[in-house]
C-alpha cells in the first residue's frame, strides 16, 4: 500500500492534468499547507487497509485487486451507455 502514517513515508502529490487513460479521473496537486490536514485524514484508511490486506497471500491480494479492477470496468461501461 502507498506510504502512509504508521510507514514514515509521505506522499508528495505532482500536479497534473487529466489522466487521459481514463478521462472520468482529475488528478490534483495539494497545497503544501494542506498535506498534513489531508494525510491526517488519509491516514486511517491506509492503516484500515493495511490491516486487512497484510494476512493475505500474494495470490489472494492478486484476486482481490483484480476484483477491484473489474468491477471499475463494469461500472465504467454502465457510466458510458
Amino acid at each position: 500500500m502507498a506510504g502512509g502514517a504508521q510507514s514514515g513515508r509521505t506522499a508528495r502529490p505532482r500536479a497534473r492534468g487529466r489522466a487521459e487513460a481514463d478521462r472520468r479521473r482529475r488528478i490534483i496537486g495539494i497545497a503544501p499547507d494542506q498535506e498534513p490536514a489531508i494525510t491526517a485524514w488519509l491516514a486511517p484508511g491506509a492503516a484500515a487497509w493495511r490491516e486487512a490486506l497484510t494476512p493475505l497471500t500474494s495470490d489472494q491480494r492478486q484476486l482481490f485487486v483484480d476484483t477491484l479492477l473489474a468491477y471499475e470496468a463494469a461500472v465504467g461501461d454502465v457510466e458510458q451507455d
